[in-house]
């Protein structure tokens, strides 16, 4: 059996136990009572429109990109790149960077 097949079934095993676990749980405001809790409804319904045509844009852009600009199956990586300037600093910069941020 494949490591697909079993992440399938442990998935699909998973989501049938916790199912009813997630029957409450909303993702959306309270239905509003008001007029100001209407009006910060219709922002917060506008701002999450806006949203998710920003990131569906940018997913279409990515998923695209990878496609046109990807390399064939028989490329060979650059073996020589932690020889150059950008690769021994590289090598420096980016562990530091995380953890600085840390």
């Amino acid at each position: 059996m494949s490591i697909r097949t079993k992440g399938g079934i442990l998935g699909s095993a998973i989501f049938t136990i916790t199912g009813d676990a997630f029957a409450d749980w909303t993702l959306n405001l309270p239905e509003p009572v008001s007029p100001v809790t209407r009006e910060i409804f219709n922002l917060h319904m506008l701002t999450a429109t806006v949203a998710l045509v920003i990131m569906v844009i940018v997913t279409a852009v990515i998923i695209y990109s990878l496609w046109k600009f990807r390399k064939s199956a028989g490329y060979e990586a650059d073996q020589n790149f932690h020889t150059g300037w950008f690769g021994k600093w590289s090598w420096v910069l980016v562990p530091l960077s995380f953890s600085v941020l840390t």
